[in-house]
């Protein structure tokens, strides 16, 4: 198992914190009260699920392959940030977001921001590194 940069470790837990609230977003949290039938296309939640398993999946390759794994976990922020832009604009559900929800949605905000930051200097590092090592 590899040594993970000071920036490595920070992207690996904003990435496992962003799914710890991606899970508490989804109707399997306690906070999420709208019934899933005012669910306006089945398209936005896959967004989201794809989101998550991305951020599943570079939480496991930071370990082997960073420079990929930041990568990717740019990526996966995307995925979070769209359905939550669609979900507080109404185009996800016929209904509005229950408080508690749009709290957690702007921390995945937040959260995903840092992810691109830390993804990108992760980058960089590794980036570097194989310029130096060339």
């Amino acid at each position: 198992m590899a040594e993970l940069s000071f920036n490595g470790r920070r992207l690996l837990i904003a990435l496992v914190v962003n799914v710890a609230i991606g899970v508490f977003l989804t109707p399997l949290g306690p906070f999420e009260t709208r019934p899933v039938s005012a669910l306006r296309s089945p398209t936005w939640p896959a967004t989201f699920v794809v989101g998550m398993v991305l951020n599943l999946a570079c939480a496991v390759a930071l370990f082997a392959r960073d420079r990929e794994a930041s990568v990717l976990a740019v990526v996966a922020s995307i995925f979070f940030i769209v359905p939550i832009a669609a979900d507080q604009t109404g185009l996800f559900m016929s209904l509005p977001p229950p408080p508690a929800i749009s709290i957690l949605e702007l921390a995945t905000v937040l959260v995903a921001a840092l992810v691109i930051f830390y993804g990108s200097k992760v980058y960089r590092e590794t980036t570097a590194g194989k310029r130096l090592s060339a």
